[in-house]
């Protein structure tokens, strides 16, 4: 439940805080951070990939809600980043074969993910809402 708590609810509390302001403002940029996992799944994990799945139909149902009011909502779904957490928990056998899957042949690293929050952010994605841009590496999918 903690899981689902911190990825899923408190990405709705923080997004519903900030919403009255974006409102008045008549503009607004929200990026929710999802998962490439998703798509996918994984072992072990069904806790956190129900929670970012929900965070996909938060998003879209979002997008469509408060698109007139100047406000785009979308989701940044990261492939396996090696944060600290992972490195702690994670076998580095599994971190180096995500390598081998990607068709950029080398770890996903935090500072990956933020140009694509940037654009999501700027003028130039304006027209760009509910949408999920998954930035894995260009993960080959099985």
């Amino acid at each position: 439940m903690e899981v689902i708590g911190i990825n899923l609810t408190g990405t709705f509390r923080v997004t519903h805080t900030l919403l009255p302001l974006m409102k008045r403002r008549g503009w607004g940029r929200i990026v929710d951070i999802g998962s490439a996992s998703v798509a996918e799944g994984v072992v072990g994990q069904t806790h956190y990939v129900s929670a970012k799945v929900g965070i996909v139909g938060f998003t879209r149902s979002l997008a469509m809600e408060v698109g007139g009011y100047g406000i785009t909502v979308n989701i940044v779904a990261p492939g396996l980043t090696l944060t600290e957490p992972v490195l702690k928990n994670m076998p580095e056998k599994l971190i180096k074969a995500q390598d081998e899957l990607r068709a950029i042949k080398r770890d996903e690293q935090p500072q990956d993910l933020a140009g694509t929050v940037f654009l999501l952010c700027s003028p130039d994605a304006d027209f760009v809402s509910g949408q999920m841009l998954v930035v894995d590496g260009g993960k080959i999918k099985h």
